[in-house]
């Protein structure tokens, strides 16, 4: 009996929305990644450069992997795999054998123990080759807005687990109560019999997962499906958790401008992975899609990308408001210095008049042309330099406050 998890593990790696596989600009990506070894390679770098689209039906032509590494297991040690992708998902592939008497629940203790056991065996050397990768990525194609954290085992999402057995160890005594046990919680729990009579070889639906190996099923095809939807559904739930924080924050926070980039990047993400799912599948050879279908739609995946679609239109709404404030912000700075400059003039023309009324009163040979003297400038000369302040200022706030009943009813 073979025990196969499976688990997201979140790290802080991670490139800057639209850095696509299919970009040139992804060239200076593979550069900076370690060469190829008998541990690690990168599957767009290691891949043949002569080989168009299609031609091979088998492979797929779109991988948004990074780096695969496979370290080298001790001896009768579990194997480990660590498919590193390039939004802050690594996904960890552990394969140990298990005796074929051992109980369901007993599996899926062994199965979290040992998942745990093997990120902290690991974890110093995963550390150094991410922080390799990050300081040698160059920092136009890095998200910098996150600093390198380490992993560890705190960081796993969550477990899923795929029983493997032979054909011969269905008719053995413990094989009924097992699988029956084992498929309990499942969405198709009614799978077990099925199993047992030999009608159906498999049954992937939730978390445990149970596969005859027979000729005519591949168990390592199987896994690599649930590797796909696993990190499809850990980066779109992962980003709706950073999007619900970014709405947070954003409500928080009295910067306008920064509360616009912290909605701007998580609806940029957000976006990003949705053409990125859409292009993985199109790339996908018929019978992976299919098999990728099911398995998303019994994780009911698309009511996790409703969610997200919905915090999108959330943060759009969001963005929106902010960007509205801000123009109200600026009316109202711009109202303000209009108002301060129109207070400078008026004070300014009617010092001008008075000093004007004043002259003239004082010097009649002025208003030579004049059929007589003015009344209103004769006021104007009467009037003390205070009285015209005063009355500059209560004119002006007049304004203003004819202006403002303007603005509200408008």
């Amino acid at each position: 009996m073979q025990l196969i998890s499976i688990s997201p593990l979140f790290i802080s790696l991670e490139l800057k929305s639209g850095i696509d596989p299919r970009l040139s600009i992804y060239d200076e990506v593979l550069k900076a990644l370690p060469a190829k070894s008998d541990e690690i390679t990168a599957p767009n770098r290691d891949k043949d450069p002569e080989r168009i689209d299609f031609s091979d039906l088998k492979q797929d032509d779109y991988d948004l992997r990074l780096l695969v590494w496979k370290p080298k297991p001790e001896e009768n040690a579990p194997t480990t795999e660590f498919h590193i992708y390039s939004n802050g998902i690594c996904s960890v592939v552990v394969h140990l054998n298990l005796d074929d008497t051992i109980t369901a629940d007993q599996a899926t203790e062994i199965s979290e123990s040992t998942t745990k056991a093997e990120i902290s065996r690991y974890a110093d050397r995963l550390n150094a080759l991410l922080s390799d990768v990050y300081n040698k990525i160059p920092d136009r194609v890095l998200d910098t807005s996150r600093a390198l954290e380490p992993v560890s085992e705190s960081k796993i999402g969550w477990t899923s687990r795929a029983i493997v057995v032979e054909k011969d160890w269905l008719e053995r005594p413990p094989a009924k109560t097992f699988v029956t046990e084992w498929l309990s919680e499942t969405l198709c729990p009614e799978d077990a019999e099925r199993i047992l009579k030999g009608e159906i070889s498999k049954s992937v639906t939730w978390v445990n997962y149970l596969v005859v190996n027979t000729p005519d099923f591949d168990a390592r095809e199987m896994i690599r499906v649930v590797r796909l939807a696993q990190f499809f559904f850990a980066a779109q739930q992962e980003l709706n958790m950073q999007t619900q924080r970014a709405l947070i924050e954003a409500s928080l926070e009295k910067n306008v401008r920064k509360a616009n980039e912290i909605l701007s990047r998580a609806r940029e993400k957000m976006q990003h992975l949705t053409i990125q799912f859409n292009v993985q599948r199109s790339f996908l050879r018929r019978s992976r899609k299919l098999a990728l279908d099911e398995l998303l739609a019994a994780w009911d995946f698309d009511d996790l990308v409703k969610n997200g679609e919905r915090m999108v239109k959330a943060s759009t709404s969001k963005i929106d408001q902010i960007v509205s404030a801000r123009s109200e912000r600026s009316a109202v700075i711009t109202d303000l210095i209009l108002a301060v400059i129109a207070f400078l003039i008026v004070i300014e023309v009617s010092l001008y008049f008075t000093e004007y009324s004043r002259q003239l009163m004082s010097n009649p040979a002025l208003e030579y042309n004049d059929n007589g003297r003015s009344w209103l400038l004769s006021a104007f000369a009467n009037f003390d330099t205070d009285s015209v302040l005063i009355g500059s200022a209560l004119s002006l706030l007049t304004l203003v406050g004819l202006y403002a009943y303007w603005k509200l009813r408008k």
